[in-house]
């Protein structure tokens, strides 16, 4: 993709976004996600940051008719921070939102020992690694928590 091209995209994704979360307070579709905690080889959490967004979420997304949330995430994973191998993938919890408008089932998988080659999502616009023990002041309140409960062993909520 061109830088031209990157750069308009980059102007367009949030206005789109909030098209699509206009229309899912309307239509309230029933949706599936995948999302991960994810360590790197080196032990550090990697995290990203959309363009369509501001803070650092967990990396993963949609799950497509017919497909695993395990598969959905592995797919995601691969196309937003460039996930070619991992050590171990394990089932953390399902959540539910409505915070959107959809009704939501979000399964959390907890990946380790993630290898990361480059990637070139356009809705990445940086993948950030850090210590798990010195975590970053912008984490999306959802990413938060979702934090607290793998790192921190707290309880896990129903609801994302």
């Amino acid at each position: 993709m061109s830088p031209a091209a990157r750069r308009l995209l980059a102007r367009a994704l949030p206005l789109l976004h909030s098209v699509r979360k206009a229309w899912w307070r309307i239509a309230r579709p029933q949706t599936t996600g995948a999302r991960a905690v994810v360590f790197d080889e080196d032990g550090r959490l990697v995290l990203v940051r959309h363009g369509y967004e501001r803070g650092l979420y967990l990396s993963g997304g949609g799950v497509k008719r017919g497909e695993a949330p395990e598969a959905a995430l592995l797919r995601e994973l691969a196309e937003e921070i460039g996930v070619t191998a991992w050590s171990s993938i394990t089932p953390f919890a399902a959540y539910r939102s409505e915070r959107e408008g959809k009704r939501d089932t979000i399964h959390l998988f907890v990946v380790r020992g993630a290898v990361l080659a480059t990637s070139a999502s356009a809705e990445i616009v940086e993948i950030v690694r850090c210590d798990p023990a010195v975590l970053p002041d912008d984490l999306s309140p959802a990413t938060r928590r979702r934090l607290t409960e793998v790192l921190g062993g707290g309880p896990v909520a129903e609801a994302w």
